[in-house]
């Protein structure tokens, strides 16, 4: 059962979104509390773009937060472990204390910083 609802989640999600829009027409329809000033046809498909570009903002944005602010952290020397001297066992188990592919950059000036080599000339 589990599997099943996770294997089916985007399919389930957008079934109770599909359901709870249903139900609020069919709201906005039988129970009118004033004039509309907008209609329907101009206010839903905005209120459905928004709704689409907010999903693709969460579903985008959300999960590469903590990566940068990780990284961010780390440039800067932010929190406990590079605070406290940290013996070599512990700082090992740190994905980002010993890399086990060095780091490569896009930038030739970051580059030749890190081999010492001079960034307009090849070796």
């Amino acid at each position: 059962m589990k599997g099943t609802l996770l294997s089916n989640e985007s399919l389930l999600r957008l079934a109770a979104f599909a359901g709870a829009l249903a139900a609020m027409e069919i709201w906005e329809l039988l129970a009118r509390r004033r004039p509309q000033q907008i209609g329907r046809g101009w206010r839903w498909p905005n209120n459905l773009a928004v709704i689409a570009i907010d999903t693709l903002l969460v579903r985008l944005v959300f999960p590469m937060t903590p990566v940068c602010f990780a990284v961010l952290a780390e440039s800067r020397g932010w929190g406990l472990l590079q605070a406290l001297s940290v013996p070599i066992w512990l700082a090992a188990h740190r994905p980002h204390a010993v890399p086990a592919v060095p780091r490569r950059s896009r930038c030739p000036t970051a580059a030749a910083q890190q081999t010492g080599l001079n960034a307009d000339r090849s070796p």
